[in-house]
This record gives C-alpha cells, structure tokens and sequence, in this order.
C-alpha cells in the first residue's frame, strides 16, 4: 500500500525528473511502490506485491541474481547500492532503470530498505540511437549523472542527495550555504546562475538554465530544473533542485553541429540538398543547400510546397505530380528525375529519392526524408558518352570490328552489339561463354585457338592471331584478334579487353595478292615498316631455303648479312617516309644468306604497296650469281644490263598496277555474283531462278574472259609492252552492264548512251574495261538516297581527239574541299563500306599512262560529270 507520510512532499518534482520511491518491507515481505514508480513499472497504482513476485519483471536471470545479490549484502551489512538494470513490465514494455536502495537497521537486523526508481529508458534509447549513429557523428554518450538538493527558506541552508555531495566534496547528509552548492560553477556563468535564481525567487516560478562547472580541471555542463514551494500565504518554504550533468550531450549537440556543417560542405560540392515532410503539412523542411538548388532564399529553411511546384519544367510537372502521389499511396520513394527551370531560365536536371515513414501504431505516414541532387552535368557526360559509344558502335560497323571484356576468373565474357552480330547472335545476350564461341569456331582452326588460349593463361600475354569461324547459317568468315591484358597493382593479370575485325574480304585479296607474287619471276617479299617479313613468294622460300612458316613474321635481318644492318635501317626509313620505287644500293655489293648461310649476290628493288592499313614495301630480290660469274661479260654487255635494269622497274611499275587492277577489276563480278546468289536462294519460281542463271553465265564469262584478258595483258606487258586493240564502247558497256546486273537492278538505275560520233578506238582493253567499271560502279555505289540513279555515257570528238563523258545524278562532291584529293590513293568522300580509295587512282593512272587525262566537275546533291579525253586523235 503506498504510505504518503513516507514519501517527500516533492513529489510532483520527482514525477517531472521520473524519479520514484519505492520500499521493500520485510516484516510483512511486501514492496511499496509510490505513483511515480508504479508509472514507470506499468503496474497498477497503490499496488503491493510479495517480494517473491518481483522477478516477474528482470528481462534475464543475471540482472535478478544481482539485484538480489546486492539486496542480501545490505540486508546482512547495511549500506546502500546503485545499479541499473532491464525490466520487462507487465505490459511487455522494455524499459531502463537506475535502482538505488539503502538498508534500514535495527538492532543489526534489517527491517527496510528505501529506494529510488530512476526512469533512464529515454537516455538507453539515445544510447542506442548514437550508438547506431556512429558511422555518422562518432559520439558516445555516457550516463547521466543525476543529483537533488533541497534549500530551506527560513535555515537558509540546502541539503543534498548523496551524488550531490560527491560531486561538492561535502559530508552527506550535512546542510550547507547556498554559495556551497555554487562554488564549482564556471566563472564565467556565475552572473547568469545567481540571476536565474533571483528571478525564480522573485517570481515564486523556478526557472530552469544550464550552467558550466570546472570540476577536477575539466569543464562540465549542468542542466539544473526545480521548484518552488510556498505555504498557503505565498511564503516560499523551500526551493527542491536537480542538477544532471549533460555535459555528453552538450558535446553531442556540439558534434552535430560540426557533423551539420560537414554535411553542408559535402551537399554544396555534391550539389546536393535534403528536406523533410510531415504529413498533413504544406511546406518542406530543407538544408539551405536544398534551396541554393533553386535559386532561392526561405527564412527557417522552410518552403511551401507550391513554391517549389512552381520551377519543374512544364514537360516534366505531370510526372513530378504522378510521383507525389504515388509516392503518398505506395508509402515509398523511388528514383526520379526531372528538371526544373531557375529564375535565369538556366535549365537544370534534378535527381530526388527518400524513405517514408510510417506511424507503428496508426499505420498513416509519419514523415518522409528526403535528398535532391542537381545531376546536370553528370546527365551531359552521360549524353556525351552514349554520343561516343554511339560513335564507337558506328566505328566498328563501318570497320567491321567488333570489341568483348572478360574479367580473368568468370566464366562468361562481355561482347559489344557489334561482335555479336558480326557471329549472327542476338544483340541481347551479351554474355558470352567460351564453350558458346568455341562452338562457331572453324573445325581446322580450333586446335590453334585452344593452344593460342592456354599459352596465354600460362604467359599472362596474349598474342595477335587469325582464325576462321562458320556461322548458323554456314557463312565462313575470317577473324583477326588484337587483344591487351591489364594487370592490379601487384602486376597479376585481372582482365583482357579485346578487339575483333572481320578481315574475310581483306584475306581473300591477300590470297589474289599472294597468287599474283607466286606468279612472279623473282623473289618476292612483302615487309612492314619495322622491317618484319609478312608474306613470300614461292621464288623467295626457294632462293633462300626456308618456308613460309618460318620467314612470316620475322625480321628481314634473317636474310641479310650483318654488314649491311645499318644500310637497311637508313633505307627503310627513307623509303617509308617518301614512298616510292627505288633500287637498294650501297656501298659495296648487296649480298642476301640462305638458310645454310650461304650469302648470294643479289639486287634488290623496293616499291610501296597501298593498304588500308598503311604502306608496305614490296621487296624483289634477283638472284646475280651467274652475272657475277661472268662479270667480264656483264661488263662488256653493259648497255644490256643497263636495259634490262630499266625493263626491271618498268615491270615493277606494271606489276604494281597490274595488283591494283586485278583487285578492283575482280571486285565487281564477284560481287555481282554474291548478290545474283543472294537472289537465286530467294527466287520462288523455277523461272526467275533460269533468268537468274542466265545472268550467271554471263556474269561468269565476263569473270573468265577478265581473268584471260589479264592474263595475257601480264604477258604482252612482261614480253612487248602495253597490249592495245580495236575496242567499241558499245560492246564495253554491254559488257559492264552485265557484270554490274544485280547492283543495277538493285539501286533501279537507267544507263542511256551516245556514241553516235564515235564508237570504237584503238586501246588497251583492260583499261577501258576498268574506266567503264569504275566509273559506271562508283555512280552506282554513291547514289543519291531520294532519287534511282540516271548514268548517261557520251562520246565526242574535241579538237580532234576523243572524249568519254560519264554523267550522273548520284551524291556530288564538293570540289572545292576535295578537288585536290578526287584521285590520289585511298581517299574516299562519302561513307560506304566499300569505298577503298582506290578506283579514281587507278583510272586516272591508267588513263595518263597511256597519255591521256581525266577531270570532274561536281555538285553536292546534284551529281558528277567525268570527262576522260585520249592521247590519240581521231583517224580520218
């Protein structure tokens, strides 16, 4: 039973402070708990339990064994105990409390023991909330230091709780001055307490303030609340205080402070701001970063809501709304991003995300937290970088390569869009196992790549190579792999990034290039600018004994003496810095070794190859053994080595242009014949598929009779000179037509022609072959996207020579940018995939190498007009 002449008459203070009294008697084994304790247990008022009961409220059996531990010494000795402990209360309710009791003796038996219930559950919550804010603030909170002090108006005298009188220095139990009770205050703050005090005197009304001690040379800070007591007259009886040190918690409030300007500083470079919205509200509360986002100043950092509607882009407000909402409904934040407009009309891009909070108990929303963060220029780079992978995609397409990414220990490798359509898979599963790419992977070729993989897994390098691959739907292709591996820190291989390039056309006009050097007389080798051998001639592995396996690849200084190193290097470098046909001289005789090392005399002539990929030089090497053998004779049949020296170079410059013939006269049947096959898989009547073949025919008479012409051209250039013969330009158009069958039909273009002035001329007809083909393909080719291609083909005759107009209404150029480029080597003007660089050069060198000359005009848009005028005059 609660007995209120136990209790002290400040009660109404302790319930504030959450201080309750409580007693255990043991004469009748019962507690007595007062209001305020009852209140913080969540037991019943004026509630007696048997001190057996009293477990019922420990969370654990070592906070019971303790108490109780600490109970029976003083039962048995006296004294008295503080400790806190866990309680579960009848409610289920978890809660913190400071127990502080004290035995009651008589005759050495313990009748009572009194104590204090100090509800901490509030400060363990803060405890624990700081404790899981560490991360953010590093701040621990200790616990709180509590004491009470009791002033009696007519002694003028105060009296203090035990922790008071430690904290003094006092005796306890003992009554001392006021001034006592002051004596540690800060100097600076005296003023201001003594003044607190007078006021509370004056007013009857205590007014509670927080003051600065120095206690054992450090300062600490105390919140002191209390009150005034008068009796019926309004005569003050006593002023009852607690002090509580809060001297963590000022250090905490002061740490977040410093964490709050921090977080400010990291908002303002982040561009970022975070506001707050209770519900049932119109307005946000935000950082002053928040509103520095929009331009603009709000007193307390608070904002309506429509104030901040009003800068979202009018395109944007509609979502901005859908998201407000949904947000309210879902009780969730997800991503978004819109932009707004500030007051500068500066156009700014936003990102906001949050967490909504609900209320436990009621299930409505709390509040919701959130962050804005202006990602303006991160949305630009992101432009910038689609633009450039956009660009990057379009790059390897016009090139035909593609790129992957494998991270060294996964299974599955990443491949670029353009990689997987150059295998024919689908653009969408861009993870790629190896077991799925070995599986494309030329039956012949597989050993080799396997090989080439496990070398590099041993090696950490990963060469160079070229394998072949059939796909699904029996397409050969050929691949080259380039491929860099990068290492951590600790120089251990962690990812390979390769590139793959289809080079299946480059590799079939190697293999012309490769049958035309094995047709030459001489030894043929083909170098790079590092002077590393990449292909021979049967003529070279003959003359030198070794294979082609084992000169591909190596330096050209297996085959040179080693007195002529520093000749070779100069010339190398010369030659490539000024491409060109010369003949290797130095200062003695140039000797070349065999495989058996034996050195053989030889001369050795240099000319430049052009490839997309650079310029190559052309190495033929003559074998002068017998000339040295008989060098008396060479000596008197000196104007015959003289010629034969310069029939050497004129064969040289015709084998030079005879490649670039074969290679591009070759190209258009045989891409004819691709699209003319193309067309016979799809034809749907046996008819179409007869028209078809016909066309086939043609095309493959057209293709032997090429091949034939050449040929034999090779040989009558090789044995007499330039083969000419009487040719109709009707005849040769015909012809063109045919080999260009399917591009024609293709682009629906109308070839019409005049050679009513003349028809025929005598001319080397490879080379008319070719100025037909080039120039009626090239109107084709760069035809204009909005209109079918309308080729008119004229002859006249011009102060007394011949001309040939080939006239268009394909693309156009812009002579005055191009004009001096239109016919040099490799330069093309417009995007197409088969667009060499080559045609134009080739033309016109033939053209002037027989004396005649060719020129353009040329309009953007409009079209070409190409005029070609022979040496030879018209016969009469």
């Amino acid at each position: 039973m609660k007995e209120n002449n136990n209790f002290p008459s400040e009660d109404k203070l302790y319930s504030v402070a959450r201080i309750g009294h409580w007693y255990l008697n043991f004469d009748n084994q019962t507690s007595s708990l007062d209001d305020v304790t009852c209140s913080i247990l969540e037991v019943p008022l004026n509630a007696t339990t048997t001190l057996d009961h009293s477990k019922i409220f420990y969370v654990n059996d070592a906070d019971h064994q303790r108490i109780n531990s600490k109970l029976r010494d003083i039962m048995q000795s006296g004294g008295a105990f503080s400790e806190e402990v866990q309680l579960q209360t009848p409610k289920k309710n978890i809660i913190w409390v400071m127990l502080a009791a004290s035995a009651e003796m008589i005759d050495g038996k313990c009748k009572m023991i009194k104590g204090l219930t100090l509800d901490i559950t509030n400060q363990k919550k803060l405890q624990v909330e700081l404790s899981n804010s560490n991360q953010l603030f590093n701040v621990a909170q200790e616990k709180a230091q509590l004491g009470h002090w009791l002033w009696d108006a007519s002694t003028k005298l105060a009296t203090c709780s035990d922790n008071m009188c430690e904290l003094l220095g006092i005796e306890k139990g003992s009554a001392v001055p006021l001034e006592t009770i002051l004596k540690d205050v800060h100097p600076d703050d005296m003023e201001d307490v003594q003044a607190s005090l007078a006021i509370s005197m004056q007013t009857k009304v205590y007014k509670s303030f927080t003051h600065r001690i120095v206690f054992k040379g450090h300062v600490r800070y105390i919140k002191v609340i209390g009150e005034v007591n008068t009796d019926e007259q309004g005569n003050i009886v006593n002023v009852l205080g607690i002090s509580q040190d809060i001297t963590e918690q000022k250090n905490f409030e002061n740490e977040i402070l410093r964490k709050n300007h921090l977080l400010n500083v990291a908002e303002q470079k982040a561009h970022m701001g975070h506001w707050y919205w209770q519900d049932q509200t119109d307005y946000i509360l935000g950082s002053w970063n928040l509103f520095r986002l929009f331009g603009i100043e709000f007193e307390d950092e608070k904002a309506p809501i429509k104030s901040l509607l009003k800068f979202v882009h009018p395109k944007d407000l509609k979502r901005v709304d859908d998201y407000r909402l949904r947000a309210l409904k879902e009780r969730k934040l997800d991503q978004l991003v819109f932009r707004i407009i500030l007051g500068n009309n500066e156009v700014r891009t936003l990102m906001v995300t949050g967490e909504v909070y609900e209320d436990k108990d009621s299930g409505r929303i709390k509040e919701i937290l959130g962050i804005f963060q202006d990602i303006t220029e991160q949305k630009t780079f992101e432009t910038e970088i689609l633009k450039k992978n956009n660009l990057l995609n379009l790059a390897e397409e016009k090139a035909l390569m593609g790129h992957w990414h494998l991270k060294l220990g996964n299974r599955y490798t990443t491949w670029s869009n353009n990689l997987l359509a150059m295998y024919g898979m689908d653009i969408k599963d861009s993870k790629v196992s190896f077991e799925e790419m070995l599986s494309y992977v030329h039956p012949d070729d597989k050993k080799i790549l396997l090989e080439h993989r496990k070398t590099g897994d041993r090696t950490g390098t990963f060469e160079d190579f070229i394998h072949r691959i059939i796909l699904k739907d029996g397409t050969e292709k050929t691949l080259k792999i380039n491929q860099t591996v990068y290492t951590n820190e600790n120089g251990e291989a962690e990812e390979v990034i390769g590139v793959c390039q289809d080079i299946t056309l480059q590799f079939k006009e190697e293999a012309k290039i490769r049958n035309i050097l094995d047709s030459a007389p001489y030894p043929n080798l083909i170098l790079n600018k590092e002077g590393i051998i990449e292909m021979v001639n049967n003529e070279a592995k003959k003359m030198f004994g070794y294979s082609s396996k084992e000169l591909i690849g190596k330096s050209i200084k297996l085959l040179i003496p080693e007195r002529f190193y520093s000749s070779g290097t100069l010339l190398r470098k010369d030659f490539f810095e000024n491409p060109r046909i010369v003949s290797v001289n130095v200062d003695e005789q140039l000797f070349m070794k065999s495989k058996k090392g034996e050195e053989i005399p030889v001369e050795v002539t240099v000319g430049p190859v052009f490839t997309n990929e650079g310029v190559l030089g052309a190495w033929v090497a003559r074998d002068v053994t017998k000339e040295k053998e008989d060098e008396q004779k060479i000596l008197t049949s000196k104007k015959e080595l003289e010629a034969l020296t310069d029939e050497l170079k004129a064969q040289n410059h015709q084998l030079e242009d005879f490649s670039h013939i074969t290679t591009h006269n070759l190209r258009a049947p045989v891409n004819n014949l691709n699209a003319l096959l193309s067309l016979y898989k799809i034809a749907k009547s046996e008819g179409e598929k007869g028209i078809l073949f016909e066309k086939f025919e043609k095309v493959i008479d057209h293709l032997t009779l090429t091949l034939d012409t050449l040929v034999d051209t090779l040989r009558v250039q090789t044995e007499n000179g330039v083969n000419l013969k009487e040719l109709s330009f009707s005849n040769v158009l015909t012809k063109t037509q045919e080999i260009l069958t399917a591009e024609i039909e293709r682009t629906g273009a109308t070839i019409s022609a005049d050679f009513s002035q003349i028809d025929s001329m005598v001319y080397n007809p490879i080379y008319m072959d070719s100025i037909f083909q080039n120039l009626i393909g090239n109107a084709l080719k760069y035809k204009h996207p909005d209109r079918k291609p309308v080729i008119e083909v004229t002859s006249k005759i011009k102060d007394n020579r011949i001309h040939l107009i080939f006239k268009d209404n394909g693309l156009g150029m812009n002579l005055e940018r191009y004009g001096d480029k239109l016919f040099k080597m490799n330069k093309v003007f417009h995007k197409h995939p088969e667009a060499k660089g080559v045609g134009l050069y080739m033309t016109k060198t033939q053209i002037e190498s027989l004396g005649g000359k060719i020129s353009a005009k040329s309009k953007v848009s409009e079209g070409s007009i190409f005029t070609v005028e022979f040496a030879q005059e018209k016969k009469t």
